[in-house]
């Protein structure tokens, strides 16, 4: 007879069979949460059986054993049978729309068409007239995918592989020639010599680490300073030829105020009247947003006591559980995180 030691080496070395001490480690790591409640039994089924493990704080084939056992069916989710009406809608629109006109998501619509196999019928995937291959390379390939109502990427993929030359491009390259004469005469000149804009020879000269050798000082004309506050600040540079800082200082230097300022600051009255009144009441008052009046309120850690959370009602709650939490959201005007956190309110009610 082998002694004990010998015996506890053979069955450690098996590999279904443990020591008597990892036995017992092995079982207190599992918590015995005893006999199953009827509450606890109403909600299987309710939800996928991870989740409902997740709920009841057990294991999740203990959960999906006791389901077996009380023969209910396995959680199918929002998946539902298709109809003869919703069979008639595929490939009438592009499939995204379909989704949302019957509730369903994307990648189900897309599966049923292919397995109907019907085709589909997108205006974006349509096939290339003779008038329309004419047009190609005639303007830019933003301008022609416009008037044709295309993607910009098919355009410039069907020329590229009709092997249709550019005619006029937007960009016009810098042959060696052109190169050549940046740094040798001022910008004004090259510009005028290769019939560029002055910001395009300026840049051009940069990029290539040219420095200017000509410079000139430019003075302001009358013409110029009249379009300073009857137009934008980008607007005068890109017409006058200048650094948009210059433009805004020769504005300032002369007192002219910017009408087109986008961003206007805060005054004190108007700080004094956020949190008191709803966000709505002092974007009218102050003529702002109702965003912008909510981003300083909050960038101010004003709290918002005028916010009201609209109320269940049993129609919308008998949503919960039968649609995904996103259909819910877009049916009772919420967000999708207050249907998912009101869902797993009623459920841990049970």
């Amino acid at each position: 007879m082998k002694n004990p030691d010998e015996l506890r080496n053979l069955l450690s070395q098996r590999p279904g069979v443990r020591p008597r001490r990892q036995r017992r480690r092995r079982a207190l790591r599992i918590p015995h949460l005893g006999p199953w409640t009827p509450k606890e039994e109403k909600l299987l089924g309710t939800a996928p059986d991870a989740e409902v493990a997740r709920l009841l704080g057990r294991d999740r084939m203990a959960v999906c054993d006791r389901r077996h056992q009380l023969g209910i069916p396995h959680f199918l989710g929002t998946s539902r049978e298709w109809t003869l009406t919703e069979m008639q809608l595929l490939g009438t629109a592009p499939d995204q729309q379909i989704a949302q006109k019957l509730g369903r998501t994307l990648s189900s619509v897309q599966n049923r068409r292919l397995k109907a196999r019907i085709p589909i019928r997108n205006p974006a995937h349509r096939p290339w007239t003779k008038e329309e291959i004419e047009l190609l390379g005639t303007m830019p390939d933003h301008d022609l995918a416009r008037l044709l109502k295309r993607n910009p990427s098919s355009v410039v993929s069907k020329r590229l592989s009709l092997k249709t030359p550019y005619a006029r491009p937007r960009y016009k390259w810098w042959p060696p020639g052109e190169v050549r004469l940046l740094g040798t005469k001022s910008d004004s000149e090259v510009a005028d010599q290769t019939k560029r804009s002055i910001q395009a020879v300026v840049l051009k000269r940069r990029q290539l680490g040219i420095t200017n050798r000509f410079p000139s000082p430019r003075y302001w004309t009358r013409r110029e300073i009249k379009w300073l506050g009857r137009l934008s600040d980008r607007e005068v540079a890109r017409k006058v030829g200048r650094p948009v800082k210059s433009v805004e200082y020769k504005r300032r230097q002369l007192n002219i105020p910017n009408h087109f300022r986008r961003v206007r600051p805060w005054t004190k009255s108007e700080l004094a009247l956020l949190g008191k009144q709803p966000d709505s009441v002092v974007a009218k008052e102050v003529g702002r947003t109702r965003k912008a009046v909510a981003w300083k309120r909050g960038a101010l850690n004003v709290v918002n006591r005028f916010v009201k959370h609209p109320v269940w009602n049993e129609k919308q709650v008998a949503l919960l559980g039968k649609m995904s939490d996103e259909l819910v959201a877009l049916k009772t005007g919420r967000t999708r995180t207050a249907a998912r956190a009101k869902r797993w309110r009623c459920r841990s009610a049970l």
